[in-house]
């Protein structure tokens, strides 16, 4: 497989991609990481279908099913089989997780780069009705991501209890 595919390392993405697949490279590489640290090794099923996500081929959302359906539908489990599926659906998940936080810190920015703009004035008024709800869309959905974050990081402690 990675003689097809020499990027499944994800660094040379993350050096030569362009933005978006940098971005999507470099969240696959800490979530696969974080499993490592934990001694858990992902399947080559997940590193192919990471890198269909990367290269666009199929969304996140997309990737993650598709995992599920490989678990789902195989019939022959060897030794590894519970950590590698264990590994595979929290990397997807730790994937999904980073995009939100990524998107939250890019909504952010815009909040606090036209709240400013709105309130001393400086845009158009027949914009201004439209600001303040593109502001408080984008407060309410920074609230939520970092809402659904922290039931993610409660919901991981009790399942290591």
């Amino acid at each position: 497989m990675s003689d097809n595919h020499p990027y499944l390392n994800f660094d040379e993405y993350i050096r030569q991609g362009e933005p978006a697949m940098k971005e999507r490279a470099d969240a696959w590489r800490v979530a696969i990481g974080l499993q490592a640290v934990d001694g858990l090794t992902t399947s080559d099923y997940l590193k192919e279908t990471a890198r269909k996500n990367i290269e666009g081929e199929v969304t996140i959302d997309e990737a993650r099913e598709r995992i599920r359906n490989y678990y789902i539908t195989k019939t022959v489990h060897d030794k590894d089989y519970a950590d590698k599926y264990e590994a595979d659906n929290v990397s997807g998940i730790k994937h999904r997780q980073m995009g939100l936080i990524n998107e939250n810190k890019e909504l952010t920015k815009q909040r606090d780069e036209l709240l400013p703009l709105l309130m001393n004035g400086q845009i158009n008024s027949d914009l201004s009705y439209d600001c303040c709800v593109i502001c408080l869309f984008l407060t309410n959905l920074s609230a939520i991501v970092n809402g659904i974050f922290q039931i993610f990081l409660l919901l991981q402690c009790y399942s290591k209890l």
